[in-house]
């Protein structure tokens, strides 16, 4: 039998290991444009676990000041005990990675088939593939950061919600008895553990928490369904988020020194100051501008998909009102992704909001904040499913009015962005990390330290061109819905030449840079490991912190903003020549004589200790 004659025979469980796999192959491709954790949000859940191992990590993390739960730690556990080798570690947690996020199209495959009743088969496992490998979930899963599980934990939890409807229509035909009073349980007990671990993973999980819950009690009380129980789903969530509670003081207790507030861990922006402002002309204004440039970039780096997928929800919602006649799993799959998609926006939007408000006409630092698609695309992904399907499968909504809604939508979005926020943050400091699938066309090759944290060239008006090339691949889309696999291919191409080109431009840049000057001195640095008194390093740059950190696991790496690491008698110094004398470090500095250096960056040493050291393992040194 031919390989296109198989393909189309395949279903059911089949199709779905076949789908997992095409889609794990293509997510292990882009892992190895990456070698280390290049930001806060990779490094800092580690942080439990190599303290398990041995590696205290508490001054850094003191000065640090960031939290971001731990979660994903679970998964990784095991590769941090057993692995040694920092890039072999960090392959191994974005093969864990692509494991997670290779269960996205199998779920949507089941929901297409099982719940959402739609019998082409083969357009099924295309759509399910294409929503595998959309650029959000590639280059999202190439971070050692809590999106690949925000991204999976949705999908879990819709397939058990529509699990819930099935299984209450049929209580009443089936089983009666002690067997019956129990059907249910297992459900409930598996809801309420997904949601509290992913508020686990992060606190933006709170979004999904609150989104199922709305759903369960939906499903309750308006659909009359007594599959979910109450008692049991409302007891073991309280139990998780209690545990979550007592877990984070002990992590911030042992590992930050403290049990407070601290940068990233909780709702702390909401307070006075912040209402006022958010209710002044200025403030209403701020929001706007923050929800519709994260709209245009969830839009745009979707090709259009999520402004399909928030008309089709908006539909199901209007319908639901209306109390018409409507397929449930349709409206719970509708329901779901538009609460999940409109509690990010919120929630991201509030959290920024005070630097935005406070930011003048031109933003200086951290532009991409009015643009940040990175919070949206757990969510962006179910309305992507939902774009494609009634696309490409359904066609319920792929022609006459129904398309009016999604292109009028993404033409308002380009014109507000081109219109207000792209003169706003023109030429400003940004992480690429966070604009990563809709910066094809700027200018990478002008920024700093391979676009972490710099200044990207043609920053404002290469996402403008990225816009206008993604709508007009909506349009053609929308023009070859009706020609067999055309759309398709289109899709597959765009989703696949977009992931590539940016984990190789914008991933495989950033990861060289950090990764070659954490490497280039790792020699002298490692050649004095036994001496446990001088495993220091102060880096002048402290935007590289994470990734020192990581390599150097057993050193306390040190920054400007650790005012208690500078008075360390020895350590190593990383910094331009023309720096190290302004760095405000006390004591006699030596510059380690190599042939070899990274750009400007320079080796250097203060203390008489560890110079002599590193000059017994025959390492020529000089005084500055």
């Amino acid at each position: 039998m031919g390989m296109k004659r198989r393909w189309k025979s395949w279903g059911g469980i089949q199709a779905e290991w076949y789908i997992f796999a095409i889609v794990f192959a293509v997510q292990i491709a882009g892992i190895f444009f990456r070698s280390v954790p290049i930001i806060t949000d990779e490094l800092n859940p580690m942080a439990f676990g190599f303290l398990l191992r041995g590696d205290d990590w508490g001054n850094y993390l003191a000065a640090d000041g960031y939290y971001y739960k731990y979660g994903q730690l679970l998964f990784y556990l095991p590769l941090i005990f057993f692995i040694k080798n920092p890039v072999v570690l960090f392959r191994g947690m974005l093969v864990v990675n692509s494991f997670i996020i290779s269960l996205i199209p199998v779920c949507a495959y089941r929901i297409m088939k099982k719940y959402l009743k739609c019998g082409e088969e083969e357009n099924c496992r295309e759509v399910a593939i294409l929503v595998g490998i959309l650029p959000a979930v590639s280059l999202n899963s190439k971070f050692v950061w809590g999106e690949p599980f925000l991204m999976v934990i949705p999908w879990l939890i819709l397939l058990l919600l529509l699990h819930s409807l099935e299984e209450g229509a049929e209580r009443a035909k089936k089983q009666a008895g002690r067997r019956r009073k129990h059907r249910g349980l297992g459900c409930s007990i598996a809801l309420a553990v997904l949601q509290s671990y992913a508020y686990m993973v992060h606190n933006r999980g709170i979004v999904i928490l609150i989104a199922t819950v709305c759903c369960v009690l939906g499903i309750r009380f308006l659909w009359k369904s007594r599959h979910i129980k109450l008692i049991p789903y409302f007891s073991t969530m309280a139990v998780l988020l209690l545990a979550d509670k007592l877990l984070s003081v002990l992590l911030k207790g042992s590992l930050y020194q403290t049990e407070g507030d601290l940068t990233g861990g909780t709702a702390g922006f909401l307070n006075i100051d912040f209402f006022r402002h958010v209710l002044s002309p200025k403030g209403i204004w701020t929001l706007v501008q923050e929800m519709m440039g994260w709209l245009f970039a969830s839009v745009s780096g979707s090709y259009g998909l999520v402004a399909f997928g928030l008309a089709v929800s908006c539909l199901v919602l209007y319908a639901l009102i209306r109390r018409k006649e409507y397929s449930k799993p349709e409206t719970v799959v509708g329901i779901f992704g538009l609460l999940c998609f409109c509690g990010a926006l919120l929630l991201g939007a509030f959290f920024f909001f005070e630097d935005i408000f406070s930011a003048g006409h031109i933003i200086e630092k951290r532009g991409d904040k009015l643009i940040y698609v990175r919070y949206l695309d757990a969510a962006n992904v179910v309305l992507s499913f939902l774009g494609l399907y009634y696309l490409l499968v359904k066609k319920q909504y792929n022609k006459g009015k129904y398309l009016f809604y999604p292109v009028g939508l993404f033409l308002i979005l380009q014109g507000f962005y081109v219109s207000v926020i792209s003169e706003r943050i023109d030429n400003t400091l940004t992480w690429g990390s966070n604009v990563i699938i809709i910066s094809y066309f700027c200018d990478l090759t002008r920024s700093i330290r391979g676009s972490l944290y710099s200044r990207i060239g043609f920053f404002a008006g290469g996402i403008a061109l990225f816009g206008l090339f993604s709508f007009a691949v909506f349009c053609l889309m929308l023009y070859l819905r009706e020609k067999g696999k055309a759309a398709i291919y289109l899709c597959a191409a765009v989703f696949l030449s977009g992931y590539l080109w940016n984990a190789y431009h914008t991933l495989y840049r950033m990861d060289s840079y950090v990764s070659d000057m954490a490497y280039a001195y790792c020699d002298v640095i490692r050649s004095v490991e036994t001496a446990e008194k001088v495993k220091n390093i102060y880096l002048a740059d402290e935007i590289v912190r994470s990734s020192f950190q990581y390599v150097y696991h057993d050193y306390y790496v040190i920054t400007k903003r650790d005012n208690l690491g500078k008075q360390e008698e020895n350590m190593f110094i990383l910094a331009e020549k023309g720096e190290v004398g302004n760095l405000g470090l006390e004591g006699a500095l030596y510059e380690v004589v190599l042939g070899e250096k990274v750009g400007s960056v320079r080796l250097y040493i203060k203390g008489e200790r560890l110079n002599e050291l590193v000059k017994e393992n025959g390492y020529e040194t000089r005084e500055v």
